[in-house]
This record gives C-alpha cells, structure tokens and sequence, in this order.
C-alpha cells in the first residue's frame, strides 16, 4: 500500500480486517459468527471470529488519531526542507495550533494579555503573560508531546535572556511537569485539575435532582437552540448575547477568580454555540464549547446562566449542549481547570515547605469557595485529571506567591469571568 502511495491510516477498514482474519461485512450468510454476534449484541461481527488476531505478529495498536489540520502540524512544519524567511512561509496560525495540540488552558492564550513564543525550527507555542517580574507561562506547549523537552528549553532560554523574567509555569500536565521536575529540578506540585467527563456515559440522567430542575425549566417554557460548528451566528442573535452579557457581568459582586475575559466570538471557526430562551424569547443561558485537540476533544468555555433565567434553565442546557457533544462523535469534555480539595505533591518538594504551602492552599480554597463549581460538576460525571504548578528552585516565594493570586484575582465587578 505504501508502495503505491496510499496511506494505511486511510483505509483502517481495510487493515482492521487483516488484524482480525476475517472481512468487515462477514459475507452474505447467517454464520456462526453472525449468530454470537447478534445473541450477545457485539456490535461488530469480528468480536465473534474463531480466528483472533495473533497478538505476536499483530501486536495491537492504538488508533492514532489524525490531526485536525494536518498543514499546521509541527512535527511537518508547511516550511520543511525550507528556509522559511526565505521562502516567505508563515508560522502556523495560533488558532489551529490550539485544535491540533490544544487543552484547555491554551484557548485563555487568545486573549490580548498574552504574549506568545514561537519555536522558530518548528513553529511551536508557549503562552506566557508577563507579571510583576515573573513570565506566568499557562498550559502545556503546542506542539507534539515528543517535542516538549527541546520547546521547553527553548522557551526557558528566551524568557531569561530576552525578558529577564522569573518563569513560573501554571496549568501543565503531567507530561511537561515530568520535564521540569525530572529534568530540570524544578519543584511541582498540584492544586487543580481538568475536570474531563465522557459525554457520551454521563450519569447526570439518573440525577433525580437534575432531572426535577430539567423538568421544571421545560415546563417554564424554556426552548434550547444550536449553531453547529462552522455555522456563522446571526447578527441579531450576537447583540442579544452581548447585552445578556453584559447584564451578567454587571449582575457579579465580590472577589472573582479567573483566567479568561468573556469573549463569545473568538475563534469561531472552532467555536459550538448552544443557547436557551425563555417563554418570552430573551436568551437565558449561553453555552460555549471549544474544539481543542483529538485527545483532548471539547472545552465548555463559558457556561452563563443570565440573569431572570428560570430554575434549572442552565442545567438543562449544559446536558444538552454534552448530548450535542456526543452525538458528534465526541469521546470527551472538559470543563477547564477546577480546583481540587487536597494538595498533592509532585516533584522535589518534602517537609515544611508542603505543610506551610497546604495549609495556605486550604485557607485561600475556602475564602474564595474554590471547590463550589467542582462540586456541580462531579454531579455530571467530570474525572480529575490533575494540572500542575511548577517553579524553578529559589523561585517562587513571596512575591511569586502574591504574582500568581493577583494574576487570577480581579476585584473589579464588570469584567472578567
């Protein structure tokens, strides 16, 4: 096949029936395997072969899944085997990077704030914001895991000699704290976590009290609508949302802890949109969800329940717009980073530093009520995937403390979410 330039992962139909010794579509007649497959509801004729995949000479493999936009990959830079200045080749848009390699925490990176280093061999991202001293680094590097070390350094490197700013690296994942724990003895350790679900096995049907609160909000009238990804948002549904917006905004009091400003149409070409009305026809909720990679799947960006929505408006739409998720085929969701209620230690970390950082850790979660939306969300079946806090030795104390609680703080009532 690869003689004859056709790709093995275009035809995985093809090769899974090589794999299993027997054709996708079993034949014409009522077999044996046709039989099993329909008495114990298989799913798919090949789990019912009398002739299994001989593991030592197919050794199984995991699907690999195909990059959303393949011409910005970073492994195969659009400028391979070029000089890319003289070749007149830009980098590739941040935007796409974000659907190819993205979690979460990289979609904040489109807000003004951020200041974003390019890898200039690869193309490869890292989003920093600089901050009373300190290059606050957010999520992992946009690239492919395997080019994290040199990346990292990279960045490392152009952070110190460029800005001369401390670096302090929030939001990682396991891979790339790995990196700076092991690697570069920096100390680690973990307070938050990405709260992943799978849209398609979510327990929040058998929640009685969901339930009741999604009945309750049907029978007040409330009518649930969808712009599909791709499908361009009218107009007159943008001014609403943007005046509903406001009206939420203005509706907040008190301390907020945030990463991201309200920016409904950013990005849209990765964007879903899902919304519900009243009996009325005013819009009372918004959810937004973001494409991020194939292993990552969807972000609920925003979930905002406006202000006069009717009882259990917003969770009725937060199940729908997960169904919605679903039925695209998606595997999993997330709903961004959550606080956790323990503090769990990663790297080169022991003795009173832990206790002294714990005990703060717990003061701050329950003056701010950190764990309040974590809460709601383990109701909908969300998992922790734990995201770290990394800093260099010697490198984060006070003032590193206070750079990191006032870069998410905001005092300020009109806003940011």
């Amino acid at each position: 096949m690869e003689a004859m330039k056709i790709d093995p992962k275009t035809m995985e139909e093809y090769m899974t029936g090589f794999e299993w010794g027997a054709p996708p579509h079993g034949g014409g007649g009522i077999g044996l395997e046709r039989i099993l497959m329909l008495l114990l509801q298989l799913g798919d004729i090949r789990h019912a072969t009398l002739f299994a995949r001989d593991p030592r000479s197919l050794p199984y493999q995991a699907p690999v899944k195909q990059l959303r936009h393949p011409e910005a990959s970073t492994l195969h830079p659009p400028w391979s085997g070029k000089d890319r200045a003289a070749a007149h080749i830009d980098l590739q848009p941040l935007e796409k990077l974000i659907a190819n390699y993205g979690d979460a925490s990289n979609t904040s990176w489109l807000e003004p704030r951020f200041e974003i280093y390019r890898e200039p061999h690869t193309g490869a991202a890292v989003g920093f914001v600089p901050h009373q001293g300190f290059a606050i680094t957010i999520g992992d590097p946009l690239c492919h895991e395997t080019q994290y070390p040199k990346v990292m350094a990279a960045y490392l490197r152009y952070i110190k000699k460029e800005h001369r700013l401390k670096p302090l690296w929030l939001l990682c994942g396991h891979p790339a704290q790995e990196i700076l724990g092991v690697k570069m003895d920096w100390r680690t350790f973990s307070v938050a976590a990405e709260q992943r679900l799978d849209p398609g096995n979510n327990p929040a049907i058998h929640d009685s009290e969901l339930q009741r609160k999604c009945r309750h909000a049907e029978k007040e009238g409330v009518k649930l609508h969808d712009i599909a990804l791709g499908t361009p948002v009218p107009q007159d549904i943008k001014d609403k949302v943007d005046q509903r917006v406001q009206d939420w905004l203005h509706g907040r009091k008190g301390k907020q802890v945030h990463l991201t400003d309200v920016h409904p149409w950013q990005d849209m070409g990765h964007r879903q949109y899902h919304y519900s009305t009243t009996k009325e026809g005013q819009i009372s909720g918004l959810v937004i969800l973001a494409q991020l990679s194939p292993d990552h799947g969807w972000q609920i960006k925003f979930s905002l329940d406006f202000p006069g929505a009717p009882s259990g408006a917003i969770e009725y739409l937060v199940l729908h717009a997960l169904k919605a998720c679903a039925a695209s085929g998606a595997s999993t969701v997330t709903f961004g980073g959550g606080a956790m209620n323990t503090f769990k230690v990663g790297h080169n970390m022991r003795g009173t530093r832990v206790k002294v950082l714990s005990k703060a850790y717990h003061a701050i979660a329950n003056e701010l009520h950190l764990t309040n939306k974590s809460e709601f969300r383990e109701k909908l079946g969300a998992q922790e995937d734990p995201i770290y806090i990394c800093y260099p030795p010697h490198g984060l104390g006070p003032s590193g403390a206070r750079a990191i609680l006032s870069f998410f703080e905001d005092d300020d009532d009109v806003s940011k979410v």
